[in-house]
């Protein structure tokens, strides 16, 4: 007689098992897992759920190989079924698992997976916006280098603001390497006068003193590189109004320090007598 497996192989445990492959010292690898996958309890006919938390973990350790196999193998996929466990992953979870390749800087993974949503769209499944699966503040310049030469996110489009919101993120936390690389997309003075940072970003940055972030927006590079990006985008404005403006950011965010520090301070007074 059979003796029953002690152990079933779950979703939870395929999971805890995925975390070790790579690891030193471990002797769990990609093909091992595969292999353990394989003889799971529904295979290879996981629910979306199953399929959905598996991907994740994947996607967290930067697997591609293990990625491909859950969709290829671990459903019915690529055998055309628009009712694959694949096409049931609904937008935020795909949204979701790419943002994790993105966490890793992992390209491969993020653009297979991509090309997954759009074939879902294709036939029959959920309808992808593709500029909308990933959260473009997340993304390195990498990433960004990859989702523009291939066209999923552009300057072009005057309807879209998702970069422009990108270009604001990064004046806020001043991550100039964003705005230059954005900026360098933009071949036309309408394309740049739609990606420059709005005026309350960059008094965010000045609160901060995202000095580098200013002197380019203001300045330019410098040593006869570019000019200021508002110069290149001709864009005409009142620059002791801004300044204005700026000065009064400064100012109310000062009075609000002292003022929290002195509300602090009375907190914690212990009266005496």
């Amino acid at each position: 007689m059979k003796r029953k497996p002690k152990y079933v192989l779950n979703t939870t445990l395929m999971c805890e098992l995925m975390k070790n492959v790579g690891l030193p010292d471990s002797k769990v690898t990609e093909d091992v897992f595969n292999e353990f996958a394989n003889i799971m309890d529904d295979a290879p006919n996981l629910s979306y759920r199953c399929l959905g938390s598996m991907l994740m973990q994947a996607a967290s350790i930067g697997s591609l190989k293990i990625i491909k196999f859950l969709v290829e193998k671990m459903s019915t996929f690529e055998r055309g079924d628009s009712n694959s466990a694949v096409h049931m992953i609904n937008p935020p979870v795909m949204g979701e698992i790419i943002d994790t390749c993105i966490k890793q800087d992992d390209i491969e993974s993020m653009e297979y997976l991509i090309q997954v949503a759009i074939k879902v769209t294709a036939t029959g499944g959920f309808k992808y916006n593709t500029g909308r699966l990933f959260n473009l503040h997340l993304c390195s310049t990498k990433i960004l280098t990859h989702l523009f030469d291939k066209g999923y996110i552009t300057v072009d489009d005057p309807k879209d603001n998702i970069v422009s919101f990108l270009v604001d993120g990064a004046c806020q936390y001043g991550k100039l390497d964003i705005i230059r690389l954005v900026h360098q997309r933009c071949t036309t003075p309408a394309q740049l006068r739609r990606h420059l940072p709005s005026l309350y970003y960059i008094n965010l940055a000045t609160g901060d003193n995202f000095h580098e972030v200013l002197t380019y927006l203001f300045e330019g590079d410098g040593n006869g590189g570019e000019p200021s990006p508002f110069k290149r985008a001709e864009v005409k404005f009142d620059l002791d109004r801004m300044l204005r403006s700026i000065y009064l950011f400064i100012v109310s965010l000062i009075d609000w320090v002292d003022d929290w520090s002195i509300l602090s301070r009375d907190r914690i007074c212990v009266p005496t007598g």
